[in-house]
This record gives structure tokens, C-alpha cells and sequence, in this order.
């Protein structure tokens, strides 16, 4: 399914207690008040309900994102971070997602309502062995396609990607995901193993001192420079398991891979020309850049937002006082 049918979308939006609706490799997913019935199926495709608390706040990471950026929903769980690898754009997120057996090569990924990329690499388990198998890292690639955009610039927060690190002890973190947000933790164990439920036995993590929420997983821990040191990968009552960034793309064989970089921007004016050049592609202007008394003016409306950010006159009565320039998140 490439995309949830209007109709099957609007009966659940109408039962009482539903939240959000988005889609998954199975069918879809419905985020429910607890307590809230939905039915397993509608019109022919299977519905999966995630319960939360009436007093949890959903974040703006549900909604729809155009570039993709780290914490968004992402399959069932939150999309990490971006890389670039052998000529083509991977987000990185929890290999857990897919459960034990579930994986294949080229599974279509969904964000919300649309298909965003195929699964590539991940690292499998088997569920429920005894005893438990270990594994390197939870930790999966999917390969976005050509025109997926996405970026490694947060949506909360003056802050881009760069680089990874190893966590440390008592560090300050910030963990990224689709309900929780962008919240702070604090690292209180490194080089840490444990069980995790009752699938496998997870090397390389490390612990933070708060639990996720469900639908968390695969999102983003980086420290507050922006350094990626791993992803979310499970709950506890009292803490997060984390799993490592480093040891976790070895794990994947794409040790090598960059982070996405945000792309340089070169805005060129000239002098009486009604278009100006951003990254080399025209784009027209309803004024051009002038000399006046010896100063260059330039039409501010339009370099502002070839910047990203929006621009607004107040009052709005054309006797204009004040123009806010709001950097676009």
C-alpha cells in the first residue's frame, strides 16, 4: 500500500479517541487514547493500535515532514539520522521495527502516508531464543529514493548534525524522537549489555537516565553540539537502552558512510536584473538590487526567504512600522 485511502483515513479520524493515523509495512498504524476500540480491519486493510496516556502530549514530530529530519515517524518507530554512502541517502533508524523474521530487501519505509525508501541493511535476531542470541547494534539502513529531501538539521533547536561520538559518563544528551520530541537525558552507563524483552541480548549500548515512549525507537541521542551518538532502541521503568552510533554503522559495514551536510546556498544579485541567482538557478524578483547614494540595496523579502526564513510586515495596513524575519524550523 503506497498510500492510506482517503476514505479508510476518515473513518478512523471519526472514532473518538483516535489521534493520528499513519501507515506501516503491515497496513496501518493508529496512535488511541487507552481505552479507545478500533477495529483490526477497515475495508480490507489491517489496522494496528499503539495505546497512550490522555495526559501524554503527542509532539509536532507525528505530522507530515518535507525534508525528512531526525526524530519524525518513520515505519512504526522515529528515523535517527542521514547518511550519504556509495552514492545514495540512508536514514538510519532501529532494525527492531521490522520484529524478528520480518526483514527483506527492498521493504518499502513509509513516513505518514507516504512511501519514502526501501530497507537495505539491518541486523537481524531471532525471536525468543534460548538463550538469548547477541547482537552488535539495533540498528537498520533504508535507502531513500532520488527525490526524497531530508536533512540532518533539527527541527528544535539551532542545531545541525555533525560528526559522531562515543557517549560518555554523565553526559548531557539530547534524545530525538516522533512522541517524545527533543527532550534531555543524562548518560549514566557505558559500554553496556542487556536483554532486551524477550528477543535478543543487545551489545555496544549505552543507558540514559529517563524511559522513551513508545514509537520512539530509532530515533536520535546526540550530544547538545549536535555529535550523533546512537539511537533509541528500548524502555525500561526507569531508564532508556540506547544503542551505539559507531559500533552500530560497523556493524552495518557502512562505517565509512558522511553524514548528510546541509548544501551551500549562493545567492548572486545583479545590479537592475529583476531575477537573481540561488545555487546558479534563476529565480525572478519583483525588485532588483540598486545603487542608491552610493549603497547597495537589495530586495530583502527575497533574500530572506532563499535563506529558509519567513518574512511578515506588521501593521498590515500599508503603513508598514516593523518586518519580522523568522528563521524557517
Amino acid at each position: 500500500m503506497k498510500k492510506i485511502p482517503d476514505p479508510v483515513r476518515d473513518k478512523l479520524m471519526a472514532i473518538p479517541g483516535v489521534m493520528s493515523v499513519g501507515l506501516t509495512l503491515d497496513g496501518i498504524e493508529v496512535q488511541v487514547k487507552k481505552g479507545t476500540k478500533v477495529p483490526a480491519e477497515i475495508d480490507g486493510v489491517k489496522v494496528e493500535t499503539i495505546e497512550t496516556n490522555e495526559v501524554e502530549e503527542l509532539v509536532g514530530y507525528m505530522g507530515i515532514y518535507s525534508p525528512l529530519r531526525p526524530g519524525v515517524v518513520l515505519n512504526a518507530g522515529s528515523v535517527g539520522f542521514f547518511v550519504e554512502w556509495r552514492g545514495n541517502r540512508y536514514a538510519i533508524t532501529a532494525s527492531h521495527l521490522w520484529k524478528a523474521g520480518k526483514w527483506k530487501y527492498d521493504a518499502c519505509v513509509a513516513h505518514m502516508n507516504r512511501i519514502v525508501g526501501e530497507l537495505e541493511r539491518w541486523i537481524p535476531y531471532t525471536e525468543g531464543t534460548n538463550p538469548r542470541e547477541t547482537i552488535p547494534a539495533d540498528i537498520a539502513s533504508v535507502r531513500l529514493y532520488p527525490d526524497e529531501k531530508c536533512s540532518n538539521n533539527l527541527i528544535d533547536g539551532d542545531i545541525t548534525l555533525g560528526g559522531f561520538a562515543e557517549p560518555e559518563l554523565g553526559q548531557r544528551v539530547f534524545v530525538v524522537g516522533r512522541r517524545t520530541g527533543m527532550a534531555e537525558r543524562t548518560v549514566t552507563h557505558i559500554e553496556y549489555t542487556t536483554n532486551v524483552g524477550g528477543d535478543f541480548k543487545l551489545e555496544n549500548a549505552f543507558r540514559v537516565d529517563k524511559p522513551f515512549i513508545s514509537g520512539d525507537s530509532g530515533g536520535l541521542v546526540c550530544t547538545t553540539d549536535g555529535k550523533v551518538l546512537g539511537l533509541i532502541t528500548a524502555s525500561g521503568s526507569t531508564y532508556g537502552v540506547c544503542t551505539g552510533a559507531i559500533e552500530g554503522m560497523k556493524a552495518l559495514g557502512m562505517e565509512d558512510a558522511k553524514l548528510v551536510q546541509e548544501p551551500a546556498l549562493k545567492i548572486e544579485l545583479s545590479i537592475g536584473k529583476n531575477v537573481m541567482l540561488v545555487n546558479g538557478r534563476e529565480q525572478p524578483i519583483d525588485v532588483p538590487a540598486q545603487i542608491i547614494e552610493g549603497r547597495t540595496m537589495v530586495p530583502l523579502r527575497f533574500v530572506a526567504e532563499a535563506l529558509g526564513c519567513e518574512v511578515d510586515w506588521e501593521p498590515k495596513d500599508g503603513k508598514t512600522e516593523n518586518v519580522i524575519i523568522t528563521r524557517a524550523r
